[in-house]
């Protein structure tokens, strides 16, 4: 998980944050 550079994990990461918050 060291590919922080990647678009699509950021926005993966959001998602999944924002999801887990409810």
């Amino acid at each position: 998980m060291a590919k922080e550079a990647k678009p699509t994990n950021t926005y993966t990461k959001e998602r999944l944050e924002k999801e887990t918050a409810g």
